[in-house]
């Protein structure tokens, strides 16, 4: 008798943390679609883990043509033309993968990379893929390709290093320090 008890209330509190998830989910979801992740699941882990809170969110505008191309270039070629899944490349990455089970292929484009940064931990198994498919399809279909497009390009996770993509001033403002650091060093070599 107890036990029955005890198990309608596991119950009763299980179905009201899934319906207060759902709920939460879908209201970061919608407000996500005008105002920026205020922090993102990345880098909150990132923060937890002790690397410190890394982020520089940077005006749509400041950003420069190039590097908003860069993304979509080196990422995801196709970002325009799938609705978050590009099932060519995930079967040829399966395909890859039967082949070569020790070299894994990822084929995640764009909209996964986003649904996982900024609402999933980084790793893999079938759990997390799940809900990034889940993700993938909730923020293609409400927030659309614009906007998907964004974020990646104010902050996302390759590889654990955290990337931000800063403004052409600043870009060029680093390539001059750089090149002139290497100007510098290779006359003291070259003495």
């Amino acid at each position: 008798m107890k036990a029955k008890i005890f198990l309608r209330m596991v119950w009763k509190w299980t179905k009201r943390i899934f319906i207060f998830l759902f709920f939460f989910h879908l209201f970061c979801i919608l407000l996500f679609k005008w105002a920026d992740p205020p922090i993102t699941m990345t880098q909150l882990v990132s923060w937890v883990s002790g690397d410190g809170l890394k982020r520089d969110y940077v005006g749509w505008k400041k950003i420069s043509y190039n590097a908003k191309l860069s993304v979509i270039a080196s990422e995801d070629q196709v970002f325009p033309d799938h609705n978050g899944f590009d099932w060519k490349s995930i079967k040829k990455a399966m395909a890859y993968n039967k082949r070569k089970p020790n070299r894994i292929h990822g084929a995640s484009t764009i909209s996964q990379q986003v649904a996982k940064n900024v609402f999933l931990w980084q790793g893999r198994g079938w759990i997390r893929k799940g809900l990034e498919a889940y993700f993938t399809f909730m923020i293609e279909l409400i927030w659309g390709k614009k906007r998907t497009g964004r974020i990646p390009n104010k902050s996302g996770s390759s590889n654990n290093r955290i990337l931000f993509a800063k403004s052409k001033k600043l870009y060029c403002q680093t390539i001059i320090k750089l090149c002139s650091k290497q100007k510098t060093n290779s006359t003291s070599t070259n003495e």
